[in-house]
């Protein structure tokens, strides 16, 4: 599962390396005119287990050119990365809300770089940001572009605004969270201050709100891919998606990637497919 071949033309692709509770990672890797910027967004799992799956990529951790944080929940930064991210000297961006944060829990000072609204990266990779409720310190969802390939990535959201639907126009590939089913959620046996916390808007969202809220963003661009994350392994299942959607928008089911927390997914790309033809 090596990384994709920029093949001449700008590219964007996408590799999660794990999604839920326990840790949640992705690459990024752009590509144009023989350029390139590899991007880890989230920090959630060990260096350990990091090194491994991007030694299986091809890739070793040298080769990343930044990090951006969605936020500083554990699952999405481990304090162990601090003397690494600070030996390498890698980019670690957050947004401005996040920064005191991001010290506090082992960012290292002169790996930190706050992005208020857009960045502009090697290659030409741009990078946007829009700031979103999660529990206390709010979440960041992001909008990669290179060229005229986009895409977004939002994850631990407590509800979709109409501001993030806005952000996400035009995107090609998108991971979006998509945590609980909300009957097993009701049913578990979670303590019910959890479950309020998880349900009440500052939380995550539901499979249900999750694919509403993707309707409404298939609806203002060409969608090619979904890339569904953080499901929650207690009260979440792929066939519950897999049902939702074969009901309510089978047209969306076969552009599905559903990502759990122990593998990786398949590289996924913005880039339309290219068929050969015939003379």
């Amino acid at each position: 599962m090596n990384e994709p071949e920029g093949q001449g033309r700008p590219r964007l692709a996408l590799v999660n390396l794990g999604s839920g509770s326990s840790g949640n990672c992705s690459l990024l890797h752009a590509a144009r005119d023989g350029r390139s910027c590899r991007v880890l967004i989230d920090l959630g799992f060990s260096i350990r287990r990091t090194r491994r799956q991007l030694d299986e990529l091809g890739l070793e951790l040298e080769d990343i050119d930044h990090v951006f944080l969605t936020h500083l929940d554990r699952d999405h930064f481990n304090p162990s990365w601090s003397r690494t991210l600070a030996s390498l000297r890698i980019p670690v961006h957050v947004a401005p809300g996040h920064a005191a944060e991001a010290l506090r829990a082992g960012c290292p000072e002169a790996c930190l770089a706050t992005l208020d609204d857009s960045a502009e990266l090697e290659g030409g990779l741009e990078v946007h940001v829009i700031s979103l409720a999660h529990d206390e310190s709010g979440c960041s969802a992001f909008r990669f572009q290179l060229g005229d390939k986009r895409l977004g990535f939002a994850t631990d959201l407590g509800h979709v605004p109409d501001e993030l639907i806005e952000f996400f126009d035009g995107v090609h590939l998108l991971a979006f969270e998509s945590n609980y089913d909300r009957s097993m959620q009701i049913e578990s046996d979670r303590p019910e201050f959890l479950k309020q916390r998880i349900m009440g808007g500052r939380g995550h969202l539901s499979n249900e709100q999750s694919l509403n809220a993707i309707l409404r963003i298939a609806d203002r661009c060409e969608l090619e891919s979904i890339m569904l994350l953080h499901l929650s392994r207690q009260c979440n299942a792929t066939w519950c998606i897999e049902e939702l959607y074969a009901a309510c928008a089978p047209q969306l089911r076969e552009r599905l990637v559903i990502t759990n927390q122990s593998d990786a997914t398949p590289w996924i790309e913005c880039t339309p497919l290219v068929h050969a033809t015939g003379a």
